[in-house]
C-alpha cells in the first residue's frame, strides 16, 4: 500500500493501529513487514482471527484474506468506510503466493491480484477543428486562429446582492462574426 505521507514522520505504530480500527480487528493480527519510501510504501499481512467471541461484527470475524480483499474493495470504490482512516492511500497492490508444481519440483511464486496483463487504458481524444495533431498529443498552435478581445461589463445591484453580467451585444456579434470566419478556412 503506498500512503501519501513522509517516511521520517511516518509512525508505524499509528498506521497499525488505524488500518486495526478500519478492519475490525487486533492491532497484533496485522504482520508488518516493511515499509519504504516512495512516499511511505507499506507491505503487510492481516491475519486470521482467533476463535469468534459472542459480541463480534460480522466484520471482524472475516478471515485475514477476506479483510484484505474488503478493504481493497473500499479503496476501489471510494466507500464511506475509508472515511475514518487517517491516511490518503495513492495506490494499493495486493499480492497472493502461488504454489506450482513444475516437473515435479514445488516452487512459490508472488502474483498480483487483479493485475491486468493488456496496455493500461488510452485517452481517447477526438479530434478538433482547425488544430492539427502533429503524431500524438503535440498540438500546433497559430493555424487559422486569432487573438479576439472580449468586453464585459460587471454591474453589482446594491439591492439584492445579485451579480449581472451585461455583455455588449455589439461585442457579440463581432465575437460570432469572427468566429464563422475562422471556421469557413
Amino acid at each position: 500500500m503506498r500512503i501519501d505521507a513522509d517516511l521520517q514522520s511516518w509512525r508505524q505504530e499509528d498506521f497499525l493501529r488505524e488500518l486495526a480500527l478500519l478492519l475490525q480487528t487486533e492491532v497484533e493480527k496485522i504482520r508488518f513487514i516493511s515499509a519504504r519510501e516512495g512516499s511511505v510504501v507499506v507491505y503487510f499481512v492481516v491475519e486470521d482471527p482467533d476463535a469468534p467471541n459472542p459480541g463480534d461484527t460480522q466484520i471482524s470475524e472475516l478471515s485475514g484474506n477476506e479483510k484484505t480483499l474488503l478493504l481493497y474493495q473500499w479503496w476501489v470504490t471510494d466507500s464511506d468506510n475509508m472515511e475514518t482512516f487517517d491516511y490518503d492511500i495513492i495506490d494499493y497492490k495486493i499480492y497472493a503466493r502461488v504454489l506450482t508444481n513444475d516437473n515435479g519440483n514445488q516452487e512459490v511464486h508472488v502474483e498480483q491480484l487483479f493485475a491486468t496483463d493488456q496496455d493500461p487504458v488510452q485517452p481517447i481524444i477526438p479530434p478538433r477543428p482547425l488544430i492539427t495533431n502533429s503524431g500524438g498529443q503535440t498540438i500546433e498552435s497559430g493555424k487559422g486562429y486569432r487573438d479576439s478581445t472580449f468586453a464585459v461589463s460587471l454591474t453589482v445591484d446594491d439591492n439584492n446582492s445579485a451579480v449581472a453580467v451585461g455583455p455588449s451585444y455589439l461585442v457579440l456579434a463581432v465575437a460570432l462574426l469572427a468566429t464563422l470566419l475562422m471556421f469557413r478556412r
